[in-house]
Protein backbone atom coordinates (compact mmCIF):
# COMPACT_ATOMS: atom_id res chain seq x y z
CA UNK A 1 0.00 0.00 0.00
CA UNK A 2 1.15 3.34 -0.66
CA UNK A 3 1.24 5.83 2.17
CA UNK A 4 -0.25 9.12 0.31
CA UNK A 5 0.89 11.05 3.04
CA UNK A 6 4.75 11.08 2.71
CA UNK A 7 6.57 14.30 1.08
CA UNK A 8 8.83 13.24 -2.24
CA UNK A 9 12.48 14.43 -1.98
CA UNK A 10 12.56 14.41 -5.49
CA UNK A 11 9.69 16.73 -6.12
CA UNK A 12 9.26 18.42 -3.22
CA UNK A 13 5.60 17.25 -2.88
CA UNK A 14 3.74 17.63 0.50
CA UNK A 15 0.52 15.69 1.34
CA UNK A 16 -1.04 19.21 0.11
CA UNK A 17 0.60 19.53 -3.07
CA UNK A 18 -0.19 15.86 -3.96
CA UNK A 19 -3.81 16.21 -3.65
CA UNK A 20 -4.06 19.36 -5.37
CA UNK A 21 -2.18 17.85 -7.96
CA UNK A 22 -3.82 14.98 -8.46
CA UNK A 23 -7.18 16.96 -8.63
CA UNK A 24 -6.30 19.12 -11.01
CA UNK A 25 -5.24 15.79 -13.41
CA UNK A 26 -8.59 14.66 -12.94
CA UNK A 27 -10.13 17.42 -13.82
CA UNK A 28 -7.86 17.86 -17.33
CA UNK A 29 -8.70 14.18 -18.15
CA UNK A 30 -12.40 14.97 -17.50
CA UNK A 31 -12.34 18.02 -19.60
CA UNK A 32 -10.42 16.45 -22.31
CA UNK A 33 -12.04 12.85 -22.62
CA UNK A 34 -14.52 14.21 -25.40
CA UNK A 35 -12.27 16.11 -27.18
CA UNK A 36 -9.33 14.14 -28.45
CA UNK A 37 -11.94 11.42 -29.45
CA UNK A 38 -15.48 11.40 -31.13
CA UNK A 39 -16.49 7.63 -30.61
CA UNK A 40 -19.39 7.66 -29.07
CA UNK A 41 -21.30 4.68 -27.08
CA UNK A 42 -25.17 5.00 -26.37
CA UNK A 43 -26.85 2.33 -23.75
CA UNK A 44 -30.37 2.24 -23.21
CA UNK A 45 -33.01 -0.21 -21.19
CA UNK A 46 -35.40 0.23 -23.61
CA UNK A 47 -37.94 -2.13 -22.05
CA UNK A 48 -39.58 -2.64 -25.44
CA UNK A 49 -37.51 -1.54 -28.39
CA UNK A 50 -40.48 -2.84 -31.40
CA UNK A 51 -42.73 -0.25 -30.16
CA UNK A 52 -40.11 2.67 -29.29
CA UNK A 53 -37.73 2.56 -32.08
CA UNK A 54 -38.72 5.36 -33.86
CA UNK A 55 -38.19 7.28 -30.50
CA UNK A 56 -34.97 5.93 -29.94
CA UNK A 57 -33.77 7.05 -33.24
CA UNK A 58 -35.37 10.93 -33.21
CA UNK A 59 -33.56 10.88 -29.69
CA UNK A 60 -29.75 10.20 -31.38
CA UNK A 61 -30.23 12.62 -34.41
CA UNK A 62 -28.41 15.06 -32.63
CA UNK A 63 -25.41 12.63 -31.23
CA UNK A 64 -24.95 10.14 -33.51
CA UNK A 65 -23.37 7.79 -31.48
CA UNK A 66 -21.31 5.00 -33.31
CA UNK A 67 -22.37 1.80 -31.24
CA UNK A 68 -25.65 1.86 -29.43
CA UNK A 69 -26.45 -1.10 -26.52
CA UNK A 70 -30.18 -1.73 -26.26
CA UNK A 71 -30.95 -4.24 -23.25
CA UNK A 72 -34.64 -5.33 -22.71
CA UNK A 73 -35.61 -5.55 -26.39
CA UNK A 74 -38.40 -8.13 -25.94
CA UNK A 75 -38.05 -9.33 -29.35
CA UNK A 76 -37.42 -12.86 -30.54
CA UNK A 77 -34.66 -13.84 -32.86
CA UNK A 78 -36.18 -13.34 -35.89
CA UNK A 79 -37.65 -10.06 -35.15
CA UNK A 80 -34.57 -8.13 -34.13
CA UNK A 81 -33.09 -9.58 -37.87
CA UNK A 82 -36.01 -8.06 -39.51
CA UNK A 83 -36.42 -4.29 -37.63
CA UNK A 84 -35.00 -2.07 -39.66
CA UNK A 85 -32.54 0.59 -37.35
CA UNK A 86 -30.65 2.52 -40.45
CA UNK A 87 -28.34 3.81 -40.26
CA UNK A 88 -27.64 1.19 -37.61
CA UNK A 89 -26.88 -2.54 -38.27
CA UNK A 90 -26.98 -5.69 -36.02
CA UNK A 91 -23.67 -6.18 -34.87
CA UNK A 92 -24.56 -8.68 -31.90
CA UNK A 93 -27.66 -10.04 -30.27
CA UNK A 94 -29.19 -12.30 -27.18
CA UNK A 95 -32.62 -13.31 -27.43
CA UNK A 96 -34.67 -15.39 -24.45
CA UNK A 97 -35.75 -18.41 -26.11
CA UNK A 98 -38.14 -19.97 -22.87
CA UNK A 99 -38.76 -16.55 -21.28
CA UNK A 100 -40.63 -13.63 -21.89
CA UNK A 101 -39.11 -9.60 -21.93
CA UNK A 102 -34.94 -9.71 -21.92
CA UNK A 103 -32.92 -9.60 -24.96
CA UNK A 104 -29.93 -7.35 -25.25
CA UNK A 105 -28.13 -6.38 -28.78
CA UNK A 106 -25.13 -4.33 -30.16
CA UNK A 107 -26.09 -1.99 -32.89
CA UNK A 108 -23.69 -0.48 -35.03
CA UNK A 109 -23.59 2.42 -37.38
CA UNK A 110 -23.30 0.79 -41.00
CA UNK A 111 -19.79 2.75 -42.07
CA UNK A 112 -17.69 1.01 -39.10
CA UNK A 113 -15.82 -2.30 -39.90
CA UNK A 114 -16.47 -4.50 -36.84
CA UNK A 115 -15.63 -8.17 -35.98
CA UNK A 116 -18.42 -10.18 -33.91
CA UNK A 117 -16.60 -12.70 -31.63
CA UNK A 118 -18.64 -15.74 -29.99
CA UNK A 119 -17.81 -16.34 -26.44
CA UNK A 120 -20.12 -18.08 -24.98
CA UNK A 121 -21.95 -21.77 -27.21
CA UNK A 122 -25.47 -21.30 -28.24
CA UNK A 123 -26.82 -23.88 -25.84
CA UNK A 124 -25.89 -22.24 -22.24
CA UNK A 125 -28.33 -19.46 -23.44
CA UNK A 126 -31.52 -19.87 -21.56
Amino acid sequence: MVNKFRSCKACKSTPHNFYNDHEESNKNLIMNKHTRNNFTIFHQNICGLLNKKDELLHSLTGSSPQIICITEHHLMDEEMDVIPLHPYILGAKFCRRKHKSGGVCILIQDNIQYTNINLLAPELFF
